[in-house]
C-alpha cells in the first residue's frame, strides 16, 4: 500500500507509541494485490476427506506437517514440497494422497501459483484432524510495481480555503484508501474507494491526482496491475505525528484487542527463528500488511496470517491516526499458545 500523509499530533498508549515531528506529504511503499489470493479463492480439494489412520490413532501417534503447493496446470495436481514436518511416514503419505486431488481450474494457461498448508494429527484433540487455509503466497512483484508506477511530478495540492472550511466541519483525522487497477500503459486507473472518512474538499482532489498516474508496464491483454494508497488528513492544526513502537512480540500481543479470546498454535522453532515481521495497520477496516524483514521463508506463511487479521486495542479516533503506520515485530525463538 501506498501511504501519503499530512501530519499527525501525538497522542499517548504506554508502551506502544511515540511522537515525532510532522513529516511532509510523502508516497512510503506499494504494494501489488496478491494475484495468488484470487486463484485460490476457485481452488477444488476434490471428494475424498483426510482420514486419521486407525493404526496411528490406537497408539496416539500424531504429528505435525507444513508444505509449499506449487500449482502450474489448471487441470493437474500440485507438486508438493515439505517446509517443515514432525510425522510418522505413512501420515505424511496420507496427506500427500489427500493433496493430490487438489485442482486450481482457474489458473491461466502458462502460470503458476504457489500456495502453503498446516496439517496436524492430535489423537487427544476433540477434532483430531486439522489443518490450515490453504494460503496464496505472493509473486513477489512489489519492486517491478515500484519501479514501473508513474506519478504526476507534483503532489496533491489542497487549497486553503477548502482546508479552512474542513476544519469547521470535520474531526481532526481522516482517512481516504483508494484501490486503483491498472489495464492498460496509457490509460488511468481504474478507482475504487475502499474507506473514507475525509470531506469532499479533500477527497475530490486526490481523486483527481490518482487519476494521471500510470503503469506503463502493463501489457496489453495481460495481467492488470493493481495497487493501493492510503492519504491521511491531519485537520488537528497539530505540528505532532503519533507513530508506532517496534516492539517485541509479547508486548505487542498485549496490546492486541481480545487477545484472550484468541486460539492459536504457533511454534517458531520451525520458522529459522528468531526474526522480525513488518505489521502495517488496516484492520479493522482491512487486513493489516505484513511483510518479512530479511530473506523470505515460507514456513511463516501461516503466522503472517494470523498478525493480519488482528487489531490494536485503541479508540476509534486513535486508529484514524495509525492506520497505515508500520512497526517492526521482533519474534523469538519459542512457541506461542494461546485459548488452551
Amino acid at each position: 500500500m501506498m501511504m501519503t500523509s499530512v501530519n499527525v499530533r501525538a497522542w499517548f498508549l504506554a508502551g506502544l507509541l511515540a511522537c515525532l515531528g510532522a513529516a511532509p506529504l510523502q508516497a512510503q511503499t506499494v504494494l501489488p494485490d496478491e494475484q495468488a489470493r484470487e486463484w485460490m479463492q476457485c481452488l477444488s480439494r476434490g471428494t475424498e476427506s483426510l482420514v486419521y489412520p486407525e493404526q496411528h490413532r490406537a497408539i496416539k501417534s500424531g504429528g505435525f506437517v507444513r508444505v509449499k503447493l506449487s500449482f502450474e496446470r489448471a487441470d493437474a495436481p500440485p507438486q508438493v514440497e515439505v517446509l517443515s514436518r514432525a510425522i510418522p511416514e505413512s501420515l505424511l503419505d496420507a496427506v500427500q494422497v489427500y493433496l493430490r486431488q487438489y485442482r486450481v481450474p482457474c489458473l491461466p494457461a502458462g502460470k503458476t501459483v504457489l500456495a502453503v498448508q498446516e496439517f496436524s494429527f492430535s489423537p487427544d484433540a476433540a477434532k483430531e484432524v486439522n489443518w490450515s487455509d490453504v494460503r496464496g503466497v505472493s509473486n513477489m512483484r512489489a519492486e517491478k510495481v515500484r519501479q514501473c508506477l508513474r506519478t504526476p511530478p507534483d503532489t496533491v495540492r489542497l487549497s486553503a480555503s477548502s482546508t479552512l472550511a474542513s476544519r469547521f466541519k470535520q474531526k481532526d483525522y481522516g482517512n481516504l484508501v483508494l484501490k486503483m487497477r491498472f489495464e492498460a500503459a496509457d490509460r488511468s486507473p481504474q478507482i475504487t474507494v475502499v474507506y473514507d472518512s475525509v470531506s469532499p474538499e479533500f477527497r475530490q482532489p486526490v481523486m483527481d491526482y490518482v487519476a494521471q498516474y500510470r503503469m506503463p508496464c502493463v501489457d496489453e491483454g495481460g495481467e492488470p496491475i493493481t495497487v493501493e494508497q492510503q492519504f491521511h488528513v491531519n485537520n488537528s492544526g497539530s505540528s505532532k505525528v503519533m507513530v508506532l513502537k517496534d516492539l517485541e512480540l509479547a508486548k505487542f500481543l498485549s496490546a492486541v484487542k481480545g487477545i484472550d479470546q484468541q486460539k492459536v498454535s504457533f511454534d517458531f522453532n520451525t520458522m529459522a527463528c528468531p526474526f522480525q515481521v513488518m505489521w502495517r495497520v488496516g484492520m479493522p477496516i482491512q487486513k493489516n500488511e505484513v511483510g518479512e524483514v530479511g530473506e523470505r521463508n515460507l514456513n511463516r506463511t501461516e503466522f503472517m496470517a494470523w498478525l493480519a487479521e488482528l487489531s490494536l486495542n485503541v479508540p476509534p479516533e486513535a486508529l484514524e491516526q495509525l492506520l497505515g503506520q508500520s512497526m517492526a515485530i521482533s519474534v523469538p525463538c519459542g512457541a506461542v499458545k494461546l485459548g488452551e
